[in-house]
């Protein structure tokens, strides 16, 4: 199957009516000072549910929540619960969690099967790697989600819901589901992923705390086999679906234990007060610590005969991480997408041809030549194009799609399009300059 770069396009979020600045959306749903506590004590374990849970289950989530206070500090009221059926919770489980739940919520499947992305009959969830899960916290609902039937937890199930819980405590105490709904609807991606991360590496973080202080070795090592169990049954996700699923969990925990290191709790619980603010601040730390913010790239509508803009914004690191992954070594990928400054993109579309068009800003020289080259390369391989050849600035590779990519100073030029005819149109645009 073909992995196409317009797979970005669809995974973007959608620009929606403006709903106030970054900031006003922040402090619009904090909630007021004296209310938020960072102590548990006398915080009583009560449990509010729709069903009546089984006495040993009911016991087990109690413990789990108790521990999740004492641990994150935080107080916590476990949310009310409702069970469903496995494959109910596996489709509830990857409409949140999944590449349509942190990304857009308005997937155009029939453009990705157009691209080659998806093959006939299979959905975006398909590309997603999914282990059997005792449940989930539904932010949407405020709801507790329990597979039917289930009456024990094993060391994994107890680790995961964990997990769940913490996030149950930080929204209680920081709302920051509201917070992250609101900036995705003004069309601040970047912002919405910053936070993002930073909700799921707390998670992360404090679920092994919880594993180390209260699991023995038995129960560790029965995580571990129930994990390689899960990669086992199914056949492994393209890198840039893994590269976008690790995102939260394992880049923004890295992230949390920096700014733990830095100075504790309080620095943790600070940073929900001021989100980062890109994906780029997750992954380079010491960039959310400076307060550096992105250059705004302008890039104006372009005209193409037929076709119609259906989707604008920023690509951000995070996305072009997860492209690169999948086509060029890690190493390269790595390299071409630090030093990200900032982007712009726009997408036009006829029927089932896609037009991907992007202006990147790097940090110096260098990083727009270094994401050209690496690029360029990216096209050649994994599009249906030729080599590249010469055109003005930049190299244009044409096949049965099209790609131009050119560099100059601290910024590059992308043109991606599965109608050659509209890719040349689309770069004659950018002429003479490019």
């Amino acid at each position: 199957m073909k992995r196409s770069i317009l797979v970005g396009c669809g995974l973007a979020l959608v620009l929606a009516a403006c709903a106030g600045s970054r900031e006003e959306i922040v402090d619009e749903f904090l909630p007021p000072t004296d209310s938020t506590t960072t102590t548990s004590g006398g915080t009583s374990a009560t449990t509010s549910t729709t069903v009546r849970l089984p006495g040993s289950l009911d016991e087990q989530i109690t413990e789990l929540a108790e521990q999740v206070r004492d641990i994150r500090g935080l107080p916590l009221t476990v949310p009310p619960v409702s069970f469903v059926s496995a494959e109910e919770l596996e489709a509830g489980y990857q409409s949140l969690h999944g590449l349509a739940g942190s990304g857009d919520e308005r997937v155009d499947v029939g453009s990705l099967r157009a691209l080659g992305v998806l093959d006939d009959g299979e959905a975006i969830s398909d590309l997603e790697s999914f282990c059997s899960l005792p449940g989930f916290y539904d932010t949407r609902r405020g709801m507790l989600v329990l597979e039917e039937g289930l009456t024990d937890l094993t060391p994994f199930g107890r680790r995961h819901l964990v997990d769940e819980l913490f996030s149950v405590a930080t929204d209680e105490a920081y709302r920051w589901w509201d917070t992250m709904s609101a900036l995705r609807q003004s069309g601040d991606v970047e912002a919405a992923m910053g936070l993002w991360a930073l909700v799921q590496g707390d998670a992360a973080f404090h679920a092994d705390q919880y594993v180390e202080d209260n699991l023995d070795s038995t129960e560790r090592f029965a995580i571990r086999l129930e994990e390689i169990s899960c990669q086992q049954e199914g056949t492994p996700p393209p890198e840039f679906v893994t590269a976008l699923e690790e995102y939260g969990p394992t880049v923004g925990r890295a992230f949390v234990e920096t700014l733990i290191g830095d100075g504790g709790v309080a620095t943790l619980d600070a940073a929900y007060l001021k989100p980062p603010v890109s994906s780029e601040q997750i992954y380079h730390p010491p960039l959310y610590g400076s307060g550096e913010l992105a250059i705004e790239v302008d890039l104006p509508p372009i005209p193409v005969s037929g076709f119609t803009e259906v989707d604008r914004g920023v690509f951000g690191e995070r996305m072009f991480r997860a492209v690169l992954s999948d086509g060029v070594s890690p190493a390269q990928a790595l390299q071409a997408a630090t030093g990200w400054g900032g982007d712009a993109f726009r997408v036009l579309r006829k029927g089932s041809d896609v037009v991907l068009v992007l202006l990147f800003e790097g940090d110096e020289a260098r990083d727009a030549r270094e994401l050209a080259e690496t690029l360029g390369g990216w096209a050649s391989a994994s599009l249906g194009v030729g080599a590249g050849r010469p055109d003005n600035r930049g190299l244009a590779f044409e096949g049965e799609e099209y790609a131009f990519v050119a560099h100059s100073d601290t910024t590059m030029l992308f043109v991606v399009s599965t109608d050659a005819v509209a890719g040349r149109s689309v770069r004659d645009e950018f002429w003479p300059k490019w």
